[in-house]
């Protein structure tokens, strides 16, 4: 390295670490060069996630004297039900440093949908040489973050006032999209918007990796014939009641509503379960209904005839002091 480059880039590191500065790119107008290296960020990644950035970060951001600085990004799985595994974030240096500094996770329940309850923060540490971006990830398992819907804010924590020499790693490539990103200066009590201050942000260094949770396959129906009806052609149901520990297996009540399967559980002529498959509804499918007329637990089978598609539904038991009976439809049932 020849003196003059030596010169420049001892004072672009100085620049850089000034507390006012809150962005890798805006050095001095004076300055010939931007000392950043553009090589793959090191450490884990959360590869096995959804990464909204693309691997080629161009700027890094912090918060100037803000001594408990967060920057967040809102990430989804591809899949659900999935469970949140693990969290990575990416800082860019602007000298050889280490530092302290949290992982946090923020449900999506905030206003318009932006961070809200924190479900939990991960203490970790990062540390790299001059103008490199280093990843640095945590398990987060224990958190038990699972989403039916939806998504999760993952970011970092730090000392921005302290830490000068840190930056969150930022894409700014425009055939990026443009992810939800906010930052707070206290800690997640209150929170801008990223873009708001660096219009040109398309995306953070900040991944996670979510496992799918596969669901226990349904049990099979009990044994013994289909109960139908002729109000509700193209139907059939089983049904089995759970009371004191023991099980016993529905059957038909002849005397019924329209359009409805009608089973009964301890009295034979008394119906407990009423079955009912209504639609097409808006969405072009076929809804079933249920409705139970019992304290104890009821598990239900659908039967479509002509797919032989079936659907398993089970409706938990109600406490004595409850006052309420439980019943479901499926939006989802059948197609017709």
């Amino acid at each position: 390295m020849t003196m003059l480059a030596a010169t420049l880039l001892a004072a672009a590191a100085l620049t850089l670490n000034d507390p006012t500065v809150d962005s890798l790119s805006r050095l001095p107008s004076s300055a010939p060069f931007q000392p950043r290296t553009f090589a793959p960020a090191s450490g884990p990644t959360c590869s096995g996630g959804p990464a909204l950035d693309d691997a080629s970060f161009e700027n890094g951001y912090r918060f100037p004297f803000a001594s408990n600085a967060q920057y967040v990004q809102l990430l989804a799985p591809t899949e659900y039900p999935s469970r949140l595994t693990r969290i990575c974030g990416c800082w860019s240096l602007s000298e050889f440093s280490s530092m302290n500094f949290g992982l946090v996770v923020y449900d999506d329940n905030g206003p318009a949908g932006g961070p809200g309850d924190l479900i939990g923060s991960v203490a970790a540490q990062a540390a790299g040489a001059a103008f490199t971006d280093v990843f640095v990830g945590a398990n987060c398992a224990n958190f038990d973050t699972v989403l039916d819907s939806g998504g999760v804010y993952v970011g970092v924590q730090w000392n921005s006032a302290l830490y000068t020499d840190f930056f969150v790693c930022a894409d700014e490539s425009t055939t990026t999209p443009v992810a939800t990103m906010l930052r707070s200066p206290d800690a997640g009590q209150s929170w801008t918007t990223v873009t708001t201050t660096f219009p040109f942000a398309h995306a953070l260094g900040l991944r996670g990796e979510f496992e799918l949770i596969t669901p226990a396959p349904d049990p099979e129906p009990p044994a013994g014939p289909w109960i139908s009806s002729d109000g509700l052609p193209g139907f059939e149901t089983k049904v089995r009641i759970t009371a004191a520990g023991a099980f016993r297996q529905g059957t038909k009540v002849d005397d019924c509503i329209t359009k409805t399967i009608c089973v009964a559980g301890a009295i034979p002529s008394q119906p407990e379960i009423f079955v009912r498959v209504v639609g097409p509804k808006p969405n072009g499918l076929l809804w079933p209904t249920i409705v139970k007329f019992n304290t104890s637990q009821s598990e239900v089978w659908v039967r479509q005839v002509s797919t032989q598609l079936i659907n398993y539904y089970k409706l938990a038991p109600s406490a004595a002091d409850a006052g309420v009976l439980p019943g479901l439809f499926d939006s989802h049932g059948f197609a017709p």
